[in-house]
């Protein structure tokens, strides 16, 4: 009626229906756009939730600001993400997983000055690199390869921990200050 709740839906040819879905005013809505994206448009928060035995469980959260929560009602960052159990295996944290031939990556960057990147280089053995390059096949500044060698200035560690690579001469440097 006037008023009251309504769904604008039209019949097309390709697609049964399109339109909006509003839910109580203007600004809450789902729609598929002329461009043929899907827009969900909400007030304050957009919740993504599933309901176990009759109880509604939030799993994620778009905030009004743009942070997203998984697993936290009050994201204090662009992506914050919250457990609270026991979890020690593979559910824990975050996985980045790369099924493809390129590296399973990080990037950290501050635009126009630093950035750094950490992963898996699928190029090179597998090995766990940090760089400060765009890509972990450039600027390694520390290298774990599959047996546990640690590196830092080369990406062949020989031993448990190797600093920079040997000179023409067959030397290394390294300097350690303090009591050993």
């Amino acid at each position: 009626g006037a008023g009251g709740p309504y769904l604008p839906l039209t019949a097309g040819l390709s697609y049964p229906l399109t339109g909006a879905l509003h839910f109580g005013d203007a600004f809450n809505y789902i729609e598929k756009n002329s461009s043929s994206d899907m827009l969900v448009v909400a007030n304050r928060h957009i919740t993504f939730s599933d309901v176990i035995s009759g109880v509604v469980n939030e799993r994620m959260r778009i905030e009004e600001g743009g942070n997203v929560g998984i697993g936290t009602t009050n994201p204090v960052a662009k992506l914050h993400v919250y457990q609270n159990d026991t979890e020690v295996d593979t559910a824990a944290g975050v996985t980045i997983e790369q099924d493809g031939t390129g590296d399973a990556a990080l990037s950290f960057l501050l635009t126009g000055t630093k950035r750094w990147r950490m992963g898996i280089d699928n190029n090179d053995s597998d090995k766990f690199k940090i760089s400060d390059s765009t890509n972990l096949a450039a600027n390694n500044k520390l290298t774990i390869d599959t047996s546990g060698n640690v590196g830092i200035g080369t990406t062949s560690p020989l031993h448990d921990l190797q600093i920079g690579t040997a000179a023409t001469n067959g030397s290394y440097s390294m300097m350690i200050e303090g009591n050993i």
